[in-house]
């Protein structure tokens, strides 16, 4: 049963507990609140109520709580990519997936011939320094894969 205000038949709802309450009068143009289907006609009720303000929300039905943000609503508020982040400088003694990727780019160009390992060793240096050599890269050391010689071997920039 809903709770009924004071001294009128105005029937006041409440979306959630800790929300404040509406009224809706119900010899206005929405009766159809006993129907179960929302009005966004429905106004709050001159009369007294127990709460201090009034709630923004326009739904008479009390099955209906909108107040709640829902799951797709906050993901949507979630970056979706990060900002790419400066590629690393790989040199002698680095490991990982990076310097694995370099391996396999200067072996397509003829230079490296050593296991693909993702270890930055000394024939891993060595193919880095042939490979500026021939390309004329002068902006990183010799066998360290930078970002001139990185843009040169990947083909970006």
């Amino acid at each position: 049963m809903l709770p009924r205000s004071g001294d009128s038949d105005t029937v006041l709802l409440d979306a959630k507990p800790s929300a404040p309450a509406v009224s809706l009068d119900p010899a206005g143009p929405t009766q159809s609140a006993s129907a179960g289907s929302p009005s966004p006609s429905a106004s709050a009720s001159a009369s007294p109520s127990r709460s201090a303000s009034k709630s923004a929300s326009p739904s008479p039905s009390p099955s209906r709580t909108s107040a709640s943000p829902s799951p797709s609503a906050s993901k949507s508020r979630a970056p979706s990519t990060p900002p790419p982040s400066k590629a690393p400088t790989l040199r002698y003694g680095d490991t990982g997936p990076e310097v694995e990727k370099m391996q396999r780019l200067l072996a397509g160009q003829g230079i490296y011939r050593g296991k693909f390992n993702g270890r930055f060793d000394s024939r891993t240096e060595e193919a880095v320094s042939t490979f500026q050599a021939y390309n004329e890269i002068y902006g990183d050391p010799y066998g360290v894969y930078g970002p001139e010689t990185r843009r040169a071997l990947e083909g970006t920039g």
